[in-house]
């Protein structure tokens, strides 16, 4: 061999390059793996015929047949189980978007806690936080499930949380003390008054009204964008004068209270004046009612005249 000559590496076959065998193992097996799921879904299949049972997503245009309390969408008991999967989908990114914000909230309003130089907050946060974190998540879905929603009573007996069952109450113990039935009449008067709850509570979880934007809430909603601005204007002008004076100003607070205050106030005004309309149909209606009855006892008067 010459001195200008250069020996390079010696030339192997095809089949003897580790690149060349990997790729060549690992295609037969994909086809392999590719070949007995075929297979197992074809005995399936085929099992599955035998059996009487259908197979494959044709279901999803069969109708559905029952209800479902929480919809997002319009939904009936005619619909199909593909717009049952949507209904559970959107009801699912409800909850997951819900139950994230209030997780944060309540892990930030934990994790504070535990940071507080009040030594009985800071241990019953850190407790909290061992309890929560060496239970099972299994074991606290069925202690809710169980043990707090079991116990509650069923959708016919549900539990009315508002002013009404209180009044009610309110009545019986009112005779049980042994005080007049005039004071009972009036505590139920007044119950019937405020009306039936809109909230209630039983096995099933706690039932809220939907919300409806009727008459009024425009103003709710325009105090509402006006209470953000507000808080908006508040924390620019905070910011500069705390640069100006170095005075603080708990602007956080005052915001919040503009944002949930204003738009509160306006509602609880708006409720009044719609339960003040009612008490005044019902005089009105009474006040009609006895006077038919005045005009009807005269007739008959007259008639035996």
């Amino acid at each position: 061999m010459s001195g200008g000559e250069t020996s390079g590496p010696p030339r192997v076959a095809f089949y003897n390059n580790p690149n060349v065998r990997g790729a060549f193992y690992q295609t037969v097996l994909l086809v392999v793996l590719i070949g007995c799921a075929y297979a197992f879904a074809v005995n399936a299949r085929a099992n599955l015929a035998a059996q009487g049972f259908a197979s494959g997503f044709g279901f999803l245009g069969n109708t559905a047949g029952f209800g479902i309390n929480q919809t997002l969408i319009a939904y009936s008991e005619t619909e199909t189980y593909g717009r049952v999967f949507l209904v559970g989908l959107l009801n699912t990114l409800l909850v997951a978007g819900v139950g994230i914000v209030l997780a944060t909230i309540l892990g930030f309003i934990i994790g504070i806690a535990r940071l507080s130089p009040n030594w009985l907050v800071a241990r019953l946060a850190g407790g909290y936080v061992e309890l929560i974190r060496n239970l099972p998540l299994l074991f606290q879905i069925l202690f809710w499930y169980l043990a707090v929603l079991g116990a509650l009573p069923g959708p016919r007996d549900s539990i009315g949380i508002g002013l009404q069952p209180i009044l009610t109450r309110a009545a019986d113990a009112t005779l049980s003390f042994g005080l007049p039935e005039a004071i009972a009449q009036w505590w139920r008067s007044l119950a019937d008054w405020v009306g039936a709850p809109e909230v209630y509570l039983n096995n099933r979880g706690l039932i809220l009204p939907r919300p409806l934007f009727g008459e009024g809430s425009e103003f709710v909603v325009a105090v509402f964008a006006l209470a953000i601005l507000a808080a908006i204007v508040l924390r620019i002008w905070a910011k500069r004068r705390l640069d100006a004076t170095g005075k603080p100003f708990p602007a956080v607070w005052a915001g919040l209270g503009l944002v949930v205050g204003l738009p509160l106030v306006v509602l609880v005004m708006l409720v009044f004046v719609r339960m003040f309309d009612r008490l005044v149909h019902v005089h009105v209606l009474v006040s009609i009612g006895r006077q038919q009855q005045r005009a009807g006892s005269h007739g008959c008067q007259g008639q035996q005249a």
